[in-house]
This record gives C-alpha cells, structure tokens and sequence, in this order.
C-alpha cells in the first residue's frame, strides 16, 4: 500500500500569549503544506526521511521501537514529532508494520507558522492509513496535541485544531479542552515575512510567564486588551473592514512588544511593511524572531510589500487561506 497525506501550516493573526491563560485567538490555515508520502514495506522497520525542514537533513530507522539516527545535518528537534506520532500510533493499534516515509516541507520548521503540528498530522494520517486505521479530523488534532505535549512539554492545542480543519476561526481553551468556532469569511490580503527564531517556542512562553507571574496585575490588563482586540477583530474580519482589522493588528502588535517578545530585526520587517503600505503589521507566533504577518488593501499592495521585505527576511510569501484541512489519500495498492 502507498499512501499520500498532507497538512496545512498556519498563522495567528490575533491573541498569541494570551491565548496560553484561556484568552481567544484568530487563527487561520496557510496553502504551505506538509507533504508526506508513505509505503508499506515487509521487514518491519519505519525508515523516515526529512529532507527539507529547514537546514535539516535527517533519515532515521525505528526496529522494535528503538530509534537509529542515519544521517543529520542540524538538528533533530522535528524527528522527535515524527518519532512520538508513530510510536503512539503504534500503541494505540497495538501492532506496527515496517513503512518507508518521506516528510517534505513548504516552509522551514520553527518560523511560528505551525509546521511542528502540520508534520504530526500529516504523518500520523499517512502511517495510521498503512496500519488500517481511520483517523477523522477531530482524532488526528487530538493525536497531534498528545504529541506536542510529548515533545514540547505543554500545547494549546490552536495549532492542531486549525490545520486538521482548515479554514479562519476562533479558538480558547475551555477547561483546558480545545474549542475552535471555524468562521465564514472572505479571503484578505495577507503577507508573512520570516527570520530565524532566536529561542525556541517553548521557551518564549516560559519568559512570558515569567512576566505574567511577577506582575500578574498588569500583565492580567495586557492579556484582556489582547482578548478585546481579538474579539474585536472577529467581527471586522467577517464584516470585511480591513482598515480598523490593520489598525488593530498594530495594537495587538504594540501589547506583544510590552510582553518582550519583540526584537530588532522584527521591528524593522514591521515598519518597513507599513511604510510600504501594509494597512496593518505584527509578530505572529511566539516572537523572539519567528514570522510577521501583515494585512495589505489588495493582492497588488500585497506583493509592493514581499518586495520590499525580501532583502531583509529569510523568506516572504502571500498567504493563501487553506480550506480543506489535514487529509490523505491511498495511491497505490
């Protein structure tokens, strides 16, 4: 059997942090997939193979459980999601099969942009396929929420609910159980510039805490006006008012910054964006490096603004919305 799966990647648009101590955030899907490819073999051993995630160059073998670095380049953060995804599913259906798995990406891995969750869906729907298990949309963002966990330590859960449904919504916590409120809006103009992250993610919500735990009266303030912004920002987004959806992405941009986030380089891809007519500009994702998103008028403004940021990023692109969510589909027999 040969299968093909893919997932979406992201980008919070508004609520990052804040979403962390229950607050909401505007989130939606990205068209920067994850691709995964997969066949049964019969020796019983899972070769997997991340070519292209960021500067990684990574196979690796898992026999009877045990992992076997073959080759790597980097780093081997992302394996441990794929590693975690397949040895989960494996205990759950209480049996394994050997498979060949090639992992390719539209974006590098620790940008903000959600590709940590895209990997794990789509990984998880291509290998649970070859093991005969049906997984809907509701059970793979569990399954990658599980995994982030595993690996990362703690996950909201945001990143997982919105790739394995695609699509904008709203998402919080609710007892600590992920809620995402899909919406029915038009497409806007996005575009997200990125640089390398200077700490990881989970680090960047330790420091925040850190924050919020020393001057929990004020930081409480903060994380309300973010709640606002968001709300706010719900309506405007369905109400297609771009200009006060801008003018609140620089307000919610200007409350991440009183939380530290920010830094030199991310502030000179922000303004250089609304110099260049941006109606809007902000960190998106934990900051500390990572990606901007900015809200232009039209797709003409949109790409004036991927020119004038490209010397300055790693990468820049117009951001599509991605409607179909997580999925796979058997190829061959």
């Amino acid at each position: 059997m040969k299968v093909r799966a893919s997932a979406p990647t992201k980008v919070t648009l508004f609520g990052e942090h804040a979403v962390v101590y229950g607050f909401p955030a505007l989130v939606m899907a990205i068209q920067k997939r994850v691709e995964v490819t997969a066949s049964k073999t019969s020796d019983g051993v899972v070769r997997i193979e991340l070519p292209e995630l960021s500067s990684i160059g990574l196979k690796l073998e898992i026999r009877n459980g045990e992992v076997e670095i073959k080759k790597v380049q980097n780093a081997l953060k992302h394996a441990s999601y794929v590693v975690e995804t397949i040895k989960e599913l494996q205990k759950r259906a209480n049996q394994s099969c050997g498979a060949k798995i090639m992992v390719k990406s539209k974006l590098p891995a620790g940008v903000g942009l959600g590709t940590s969750a895209a990997v794990i869906e789509a990984v998880g729907l291509a290998y649970s396929t070859l093991l005969g298990i049906t997984m809907d949309k509701k059970e793979i963002a569990q399954l990658a929420k599980h995994v982030e966990t595993l690996v990362q330590g703690k996950s909201s859960g945001m990143d997982a609910s919105i790739i394995s449904q695609g699509g904008i919504g709203l998402f919080r916590l609710e007892n600590e159980t992920p809620v995402l409120q899909r919406l029915e809006a038009k497409e806007i103009p996005i575009v997200i510039a990125y640089i390398k992250k200077v700490i990881p993610t989970g680090e960047a919500v330790a420091r925040v805490k850190a924050i919020f735990e020393k001057h929990k009266d004020i930081t409480e303030t903060i994380f309300e006006a973010i709640c606002a912004i968001t709300e706010k920002a719900t309506r405007k987004i369905l109400e297609n008012d771009l200009n006060s959806l801008g003018e609140l992405m620089n307000l919610n941009h200007g409350l991440l910054c009183s939380l530290g986030v920010s830094n030199l380089r991310l502030e000179q891809l922000i303004h250089l964006a609304r110099d260049a007519g941006a109606l809007g500009s902000k960190i998106t994702g934990a900051g500390f490096g990572g990606s901007i998103v900015c809200l232009l008028k039209n797709e003409e403004s949109a790409k004036n603004v991927c020119q004038v940021l490209k010397p300055f990023c790693d990468g820049v692109f117009l951001a599509k919305r991605d409607n179909i969510g997580a999925q796979v589909q058997i190829i061959g027999s």
